[in-house]
């Protein structure tokens, strides 16, 4: 008796869940209140080969003005393949991008692959000045990227 009434209520959920969503469907509104926000407009592209036949892509995306983005690379997809830190690229507009240069023979004519990513700007100190101060204290400047205020 116990798990028949359980499928009901599970069923009647399943239904009350899919006349909210018909509900939301129906107003735009109050949709476009509850979604997340846009996904960020990125881009790859093939723009040629160097003047020693390596293939260079540019990597675009959204991004925050004067904000540090470090870009990854890695040979394959494979879970165990690490990602190293390709470069960093400070951006200066909304928009960013970076041309990156592969390794000879990594092209899209050849078949050979090389995968990149582009990680968000993370809490970091670049660096601390004075690097000494005086037994009597004094003023100690901390630069760096997406610290919270005080």
């Amino acid at each position: 008796m116990k798990n028949s009434n359980r499928l009901t209520r599970v069923g009647l959920q399943s239904s009350a869940l899919q006349l909210a969503a018909a509900l939301l469907a129906l107003l735009p509104g109050v949709a476009s209140l509850l979604a997340d926000a846009p996904p960020a407009t990125t881009a790859i592209r093939f723009t040629g080969t160097d003047f020693e036949g390596r293939s260079t892509y540019r990597l675009e995306w959204d991004a925050e003005s004067n904000l540090v983005y470090r870009i990854q690379s890695r040979a394959s997809l494979e879970t165990n393949a690490p990602w190293t830190t390709y470069d960093l690229v400070r951006a200066t507009s909304a928009r960013a991008s970076f041309d990156a240069v592969t390794e000879q023979g990594v092209s899209p004519e050849t078949g050979a692959r090389g995968f990149f990513q582009v990680l968000q700007p993370q809490t970091e100190i670049f660096r601390v000045e004075p690097a000494l101060l005086g037994t009597n204290g004094g003023t100690l400047y901390v630069f760096g990227q997406c610290f919270g205020t005080n």
